[in-house]
C-alpha cells in the first residue's frame, strides 16, 4: 500500500524471526480475503500516512508470503493493537489467533511459516470474514466487493486519513 514501496517479500526463516519481535503485532490473510486490502490501507493511511503521519510510515510494513497461495501481512508497533482491532471491527472483519495449515502434495501437513512463534508471543492475528454469505459462490457479488475495495483504496490515496472506517465497512459489504 505504501507510496514508498516498503513491501517485504520474505522466506520462512525471516517470517519466524519477524514474529520474535514482541514490540510488533502482525495481521495476515490470504490475498483473496475480501476486505483485507481495505483494512491494511486504512491502518496505514490513518496512522502511518507516508507524508502526513501522524506516526512514521517506517513503522508500517507490508509483507507478501507464499504459503500454498499468496498471503498478505502487515505489521505495526504493538501499541497500535487495540486501535487496529477497532478498525478490524469497523470494516466488519475479525482478528483470530490460529495457525493456517495446508496439506502438501506429499500428504504432509504444513503449518504457516513461523506462526508457532507468533501464537506463542500473542502478536499474530489472521483476519477472517464475519459475514460468510459472501462465500456462497457468488462471483458477481465477490467482484462487486473487489471493485469497492479498489474505490476505497483510491479514496485513501486521495484523501488520506479522512476516510471513516465505519463508512468503509458499510460501503464494502453493502448488498446491491
Amino acid at each position: 500500500m505504501s507510496d514508498d514501496g516498503d513491501i517485504s517479500i520474505i522466506n520462512s526463516n525471516e517470517i519466524a524471526r519477524a514474529f520474535e519481535r514482541k514490540d510488533m503485532v502482525y495481521y495476515a490473510a490470504t490475498s483473496s480475503r475480501l476486505g483485507f486490502k481495505a483494512l491494511s490501507g486504512l491502518v496505514e493511511y490513518t496512522y502511518f500516512h507516508p507524508m502526513m503521519g501522524p506516526d512514521s510510515n517506517a513503522d508500517f510494513t507490508f509483507y507478501l508470503i507464499k504459503f500454498g497461495v499468496l498471503y498478505y501481512m502487515f505489521s505495526v508497533p504493538m501499541k497500535f493493537r487495540a486501535r487496529v482491532h477497532k478498525m478490524v471491527d469497523a470494516v466488519k472483519l475479525r482478528p483470530v489467533r490460529g495457525i493456517p495449515v495446508m496439506i502438501g502434495t506429499d500428504g504432509e501437513i504444513h503449518r504457516f511459516p513461523g506462526a508457532d512463534q507468533g501464537v506463542k508471543n500473542r502478536n499474530l492475528f489472521f483476519i477472517e470474514s464475519i459475514d460468510t454469505t459472501i462465500y456462497n459462490n457468488d462471483p458477481d457479488l465477490n467482484e462487486i466487493i473487489r471493485q469497492r475495495e479498489k474505490h476505497i483504496i483510491d479514496a485513501m490515496l486521495t484523501h488520506g486519513s479522512k476516510i471513516n472506517p465505519q463508512a468503509v465497512g458499510e460501503y464494502l459489504w453493502r448488498r446491491q
